[in-house]
């Protein structure tokens, strides 16, 4: 028993650290989390560079240190917020009902309701209801009502719950909608799966999706007449 309590002395002995350096470190650990302060790093050493504390188990943190190029940083915080815009826009607010004809050389964007013709020198967006011919350079339709033919230069797309009864005449077109006219187009027609066309298609090109019904006649441009020898 006298032996056990010696060699249990000269352990502790042994294991002490008589320098205190391990005692500070602890001291200095525990003074520094009730304070709440973090140490700056040294500038001359780290400048450049983006001290991180990552929580690594309990009561420990690792410091990850990345370096972070600012200039970059900027550039990709412009790129990310900017927006195109070409020309202004004009907006028809859906409050708004306009009994006449309405002529903008910029964007515009109708979410209200127009008794007349719009002429569009620019992109379209309809969401509101026109009583009238429309002409555009693109257009998107958007849940719109359109009663009156359609001249699109560009390309015109139809979404969803979208209806037109009129003409369409269109660079390329999209059509997801439904639509009581015939359609010309000039280089490619998509029907998408919600499509329902009552009325005679033309185009060079015609594709249509699974669920998509066109109750016309189909005319694809492009295609001799085969010959018999």
């Amino acid at each position: 028993m006298k032996e056990s309590n010696f060699k249990k002395a000269v352990n502790e002995i042994l294991s002490f650290d008589f320098s205190g350096e391990g005692q500070k470190a602890k001291i200095s650990e525990v003074t520094s989390k009730k304070s709440g302060k973090k140490e700056e790093p040294d500038r001359a050493a780290g400048e450049g560079m983006k001290e991180e504390r990552i929580p690594h188990g309990e009561g420990q943190a690792v410091t990850v240190e990345a370096s972070v190029p600012v200039q970059a940083g900027a550039d990709m915080a412009a790129v990310g917020n900017t927006v195109p815009a070409l020309k202004n826009e004009s907006i028809i607010t859906e409050d708004m009902v306009i009994d006449g004809s309405v002529r903008t050389k910029s964007n515009l964007r109708v979410l209200g309701q127009i008794s007349g013709d719009v002429k569009c020198e620019g992109s379209l967006l309809l969401a509101g209801k026109v009583i009238g011919d429309i002409y555009a350079d693109s257009m998107r339709v958007q849940s719109g009502n359109i009663t009156g033919n359609i001249q699109v230069t560009d390309e015109m797309v139809v979404d969803n719950n979208s209806w037109i009864k009129g003409d369409i005449t269109s660079g390329r077109l999209m059509f997801n909608g439904h639509s009581e006219g015939n359609m010309m187009v000039k280089e490619s027609v998509e029907f998408r799966e919600s499509a329902r066309v009552k009325g005679n298609v033309s185009s060079e090109c015609i594709s249509m999706y699974n669920g998509a019904h066109v109750k016309g006649m189909i005319d694809i441009g492009g295609i001799e007449e085969i010959k018999e020898e």
